[in-house]
């Protein structure tokens, strides 16, 4: 058992490096040194080519309301530099969070209530590369501004938008939030 996790292990950290077609076997046999008989590990790892970034597509789980056209556009431009950073580097987790955490600057710096990635998929597009397709939901822009003294909390304002939508509200708070 301890082998075997060993062995799952090391695959991890290969796969956590950009190698998603290693192949680790290992063994345990009786071998004699100096003498005396000894139970020694022998691990065979074999790389493979390291996985690579060909690209990067951004989805949208929902159709954003289309009244208001330029949101995805805006919001997409804004991750341009981000999206191209990995294309042609080793896929490695790192690099992936590195992206994720990008996107949800961006969404937040977008004024998104409850958006959220939804999942980032490996999709094979060659011998040793892939692109990756980050489902992004939105959620509902709301534009920030302040007037008199009352404060709301992020956390209050998600939980009345979360009510209102639960309440069949369209998805155009602003009136509502500014009630």
């Amino acid at each position: 058992d301890d082998l075997k996790s060993g062995i799952e292990e090391l695959k991890r950290a290969y796969f956590d490096r950009g190698y998603r077609k290693v192949s680790v076997k290992g063994s345990l046999v009786r071998e004699r040194v100096g003498g005396k008989s000894e139970l020694v590990v022998r691990i065979q790892v074999q790389e493979g080519e390291p996985t690579s970034v060909a690209g990067v597509d951004l989805v949208e789980t929902r159709k954003f309301d289309q009244t208001r056209p330029g949101v995805w556009k805006a919001f997409v431009g804004g991750l341009e530099e981000d999206l191209l950073a990995p294309v042609g580097a080793i896929l490695t987790q790192e690099r992936k969070r590195d992206l994720e955490r990008a996107i949800d600057r961006q969404l937040f710096a977008g004024e998104f209530v409850g958006a959220k990635i939804v999942r980032t998929d490996e999709i094979p597009s060659g011998d040793s590369s892939v692109r990756l397709r980050v489902s992004v939901q939105l959620g509902d822009s709301v534009t920030f501004g302040f007037q008199g003294k009352e404060a709301i909390s992020r956390k209050e304002l998600s939980s009345l938008i979360e009510e209102m939508r639960q309440a069949g509200f369209p998805e155009d708070y602003e009136e509502a939030i500014q009630k």
